[in-house]
């Protein structure tokens, strides 16, 4: 996700100028992703390679939570503490004590780490993006037989002379 946008970065005494470097840190990357998949692409001609950009779905949430079913995109369920730790114990997020909380309509789980839901809703779109829906499949089937037998009669007829 954006980094500058994380409760982590969000909730602490996070100055504008850690953001911008958490931001900057996202955009590099970003940066390197692109030059690592050019560079596949270049050793592999052959290879097709698709990328999510994970990073703007999870802004097009942020700005519109509602319309992926999200009350709540900047507060984290559970505290996670000290990442670095030798021990992770994680608490409940205090400001939620007294409610039941509905793991499914918050966008981060922790600090910096999404739910499942929000994992759910990138696989969603990374499902939509590049795996064909079930009318596709029959329809490429149906082309490959089509294909298939004329190809079976062509050899067929050749074969006759």
């Amino acid at each position: 996700p954006p980094l500058e946008k994380t409760p982590e970065a969000r909730g602490k005494d996070f100055t504008d100028i850690q953001r911008d470097g958490l931001k900057q840190a996202s955009q590099q990357f970003r940066d390197q992703q692109k030059q690592a998949v050019a560079m596949i692409k270049k050793a592999n001609p052959g290879l097709k390679i698709e990328v999510l950009d994970i990073h703007g779905e999870f802004l097009k949430i942020l700005e519109k939570p509602a319309d992926f079913g999200l009350t709540n995109v900047t507060e984290n369920i559970i505290v996670a503490g000290d990442f670095s730790a030798a021990t992770f114990s994680p608490v409940s997020n205090p400001k939620f004590a007294d409610t039941q909380v509905d793991a499914d309509k918050f966008l981060f789980w922790d600090e910096v780490h999404p739910t499942a839901r929000a994992h759910e809703l990138i696989a969603m779109k990374a499902s939509s993006r590049f795996i064909p829906e079930p009318e596709a499949w029959a329809l490429l089937v149906v082309c490959a037989a089509a294909a298939a037998s004329r190809r079976q009669k062509s050899s067929m007829s050749k074969a006759d002379c």
